[in-house]
């Protein structure tokens, strides 16, 4: 059974605790639900409910109101009388083929009859299922009718397992020990397969400092169907190689080379493509060639290394792997969450979003027109709110979590959601997923009542910055906070190169609050505020300084990792590009040779790696320098002795 089940509530009290908490909100496998409608429409809304969660598995809570997405989720207790029944009879007669389902009740003290009705989905052998004509599957947080590619896709996982399974039990039987023409009595034979994997597969592999390099290897260095390649003529394993930069030998990562590499002796060369119009995508020549040489054995080791890993060489097979390829970006931002967790370093978190300029998108549904403090204008461009971990050392600056905020044109009224929701939602799922770090800095934007009153409930300690006319209150004065950084005396502080003073205020916005007001050598004044209420001046204004590291990783994605160079109408395509550019930051920052060497210095190192092919530079000209005034007196002497071959060459003519 899927792990998602282990922590239910059984109880009122435990559900109304984990709603208040911001531990059980609406995702990929938890739905909220306030009543069940009666109907036949109902019926078959309430048959989606239940189909969306086959694939993956998942939960339906009945008696849960989160129609107010600015506070919590609501108990709406429904009448259990029946309830369970009627569900059991949508989920085996309206849905094709029948869904499995289990139910349990959690009964209000002291109303016997009344309570909230759990709904457990666990994943389906035979997924996906359909009602009413379509096939539905669950997103992010809304179910969704599934394409016909994910359809055909899922349909033959499902047919090779059963394949699987088949081979698995024949596998079972030819092992017996007993032969058929000795057996006297029947012989039970039976395999289990499970259905979904489980969610820490790479727990070990995580908790291990080189598991991870070992795991990698060994999926790199796997041919067709998983078999290592071998070479042909030896019979050993060859493991791709390459000369990195610095003139050591890293295996398991090779260069990409521009020109193809030779094919193995009395292989046909493939005929070439046919003439295209020029409009007209090549959907089949990159595909069609990576597909047949997979598990060649006479490739060179680079050309393996990278066929295994991408779909194809062109342009068009990179917009497949961001359109059509089935891999999850949550999933990929979950092993970037492993791996601060396990890094076993004191970190903080940045909040922080940044907008990305897409001039000419007119049809991107995340684009509209918003402000941008850098160009102090408008710009048509998409907005993506970022949370950063960041070690205390400042060696790793790892994006955990990322959400693309979706203007109010492109969404449903009711689904629209404000980027203070978002991060409040970022926030929510980084916290249940144990992720540990010691505080959370943000700007004035995300420095809002309601969110920091959230990261209190959370445990959270924030710091951030207020706006002037927040209202606080000290000994009894009600003012606003520009008001009393007049009246307060603000002491020199050499070490941070600024005025400051410190005072414990409470705001009715966000409760009791350590307020650091701060004047720099522009008479500017800036007003920071934590809920630690026991932090001096210089810490507060060092952890504020310290949300500078999110401003560098926006220019390094932009510069260096092409954050604004996905070209993809699709939302999932724009949504992977995203992940997959934070993604290849960290891997930047990985092949760091010293933690102070800057980014753009790796990616040249490598580039020039790359196009190397692991060769040398060639050797300098053997060619001698002058200076100005020399190059003038060498062609004088040159034009001097052309004069004199001119003369002789006259004489001799006359002579």
């Amino acid at each position: 059974m899927n792990a998602v089940f282990d922590w239910l509530p059984n109880s009122e009290d435990r559900l109304r605790e984990m709603l208040s908490q911001g531990l059980l909100f609406e995702r990929h496998t938890i739905d909220f639900k306030r009543e069940l409608d009666h109907g036949k429409g109902a019926n078959k809304e309430h048959a989606r409910d239940m189909a969306q969660f086959a694939i993956d598995s998942g939960v339906l809570i009945i008696g849960v109101d989160d129609n107010d997405k600015t506070k919590p989720p609501q108990l709406t207790p429904v009448d259990l009388e029946g309830l369970p029944e009627r569900l059991d009879r949508i989920a085996h007669s309206l849905i094709d083929e029948p869904l499995h389902v289990r139910t349990q009740t959690i009964d209000v003290p002291g109303q016997p009859g009344t309570g909230y009705l759990l709904v457990i989905v666990p994943p389906s052998p035979s997924a996906p299922h359909m009602v009413d004509g379509k096939y539905y599957g669950r997103g992010d947080t809304t179910k969704r009718v599934l394409s016909d590619a994910e359809v055909q896709r899922l349909h033959q996982l499902a047919l090779r397992r059963q394949h699987d399974v088949e081979d698995l039990l024949e596998e079972q039987i030819r092992l017996d020990p007993w032969p058929a023409e000795h057996r006297q009595y029947a012989h039970l034979f039976g395999v289990a397969q499970p259905v979904t994997a489980r969610r820490d597969l790479l727990q070990q592999v995580l908790q291990d400092p080189q598991g991870w390099h070992r795991f990698i290897q060994s999926k790199i260095c796997s041919g067709t169907a998983g078999q290592p390649r071998r070479d042909a003529t030896t019979g050993t394993l060859r493991l791709p190689t390459c000369r990195v930069p610095d003139g050591g030998v890293s295996g398991g990562v090779s260069p990409v080379p521009y020109h193809p590499p030779a094919l193995p002796p009395g292989r046909p060369r493939p005929r070439p493509a046919r003439r295209r119009h020029r409009r007209q995508p090549d959907y089949h020549g990159a595909d069609l060639l990576v597909r047949d040489r997979p598990g060649l054995v006479g490739c060179t080791a680079h050309a393996d290394t990278r066929d295994a890993l991408l779909p194809g060489r062109c342009h068009d097979a990179l917009n497949r792997l961001l359109r059509a390829t089935p891999w999850s970006t949550r999933a990929l931002l979950r092993l970037l969450v492993a791996w601060a967790t396990h890094a076993r370093q004191p970190g903080y978190l940045c909040l922080d979003d940044v907008v990305v300029e897409k001039a000419f998108a007119k049809r991107l549904p995340w684009a509209g027109w918003t402000y941008s403090f850098a160009k102090k204008r408008k710009v048509y461009g998409m907005h993506i709110v970022v949370v950063l971990w960041c070690s205390q050392d400042g060696r790793w600056r790892i994006p955990v979590a990322f959400r693309l905020w979706r203007p109010k044109r492109t969404c449903a009224p009711h689904r629209y959601q404000t980027k203070l929701q978002l991060a409040a939602r970022i926030l929510t799922e980084l916290v249940a997923a144990r992720l540990p770090f010691a505080y959370l800095v943000a700007d004035t934007h995300y420095t809002a009542g309601w969110l920091t009153r959230l990261a209190g409930r959370l445990g959270v300690t924030w710091v951030g910055t207020l706006p002037p006319r927040t209202t606080v209150v000290l000994r009894g004065r009600r003012q606003q906070a520009a008001e009393l950084a007049a009246r307060l005396r603000l002491g020199w502080r050499p070490r941070l190169g600024l005025r400051a003073a410190v005072v414990t205020v409470y705001a009715p916005k966000y409760g009791m609050l350590r307020l650091v007001v701060t004047r720099n050598r522009h008479g500017n004044y800036e007003y920071l505020a934590t809920n630690e209420l026991t932090a001096d001046l210089a810490r507060v204004v060092a952890r504020k300084q310290s949300r500078w590291n999110v401003e560098t990783i926006f220019r390094d994605t932009k510069q260096y990792a092409g954050l604004g160079a996905c070209q993809c109408w699709t939302d999932a395509a724009m949504v992977r590009h995203v992940a997959l550019v934070l993604v290849a930051f960290v891997v930047l920052q990985q092949l760091r040779v010293d933690p102070s060497e800057p980014i753009a210095a790796v990616k040249q190192r490598w580039q020039l790696a790359i196009i190397r092919q692991s060769e040398l530079p060639p050797p300098p000209l053997n060619a001698r320098l002058f200076t100005s005034a020399q190059c003038d007196e060498q062609l004088r002497l040159e034009e001097m002795h052309r004069i004199d071959r001119q003369a002789a060459a006259a004489s001799t003519g006359r002579c």
